[in-house]
């Protein structure tokens, strides 16, 4: 018998009708406090992943086995299908959709895995910040209009 093992990564937040982005204000706090006692040195390498990252044990561990990840619209998606792990976002609006099996759950016992990702990892370059970017604010000045209209 063959297990599959498949990651589900459900974000409940996404799915209200007016999320409050003041509710994490507290722990954006403590997340600027702590990165002012413990930056991080030239050539170190900082991993930003969704709010519910701090509560999975290993990433890497759960992806090891991992059939296919199946959630809503995730930087975990993100890293699944870096790995090469057929994705399925359950929203257009997720940035891996062109990539991935999209919400076509029927193929999940046979998921397309022939996914040419070269030019979509060029484009994802394209949409990171620079240090210096985010803190002249002009990486804040340009989300801000995209989310605050």
């Amino acid at each position: 018998m063959t297990k599959i093992y498949i990651l589900l990564i459900l974000l409940f937040v996404g799915f209200q009708d007016n999320p409050d982005p003041l509710r994490f204000q507290s722990e954006i706090n403590d997340l600027t406090k702590a990165d002012h006692i413990h930056q991080i040195g030239p050539g170190g390498i900082m991993f930003l992943g969704s709010s519910s990252i701090r509560m999975w044990k290993s990433l890497e561990e759960d992806f090891k086995d991992a059939w296919a990840v199946v959630g809503y619209n995730s930087n975990s998606l993100v890293e699944s299908t870096l790995e090469g792990i057929p994705t399925f976002p359950l929203s257009e609006e997720s940035v891996v959709w062109d990539v991935s099996n999209k919400n076509k759950l029927e193929n999940i016992e046979k998921p397309f895995i022939d996914i040419d990702r070269t030019q979509w990892c060029y484009d994802a370059g394209y949409m990171l910040w620079s240090l210096e970017e985010i803190n002249n604010g002009i990486a804040w000045e340009h989300l801000k209009g995209v989310y605050f209209k």
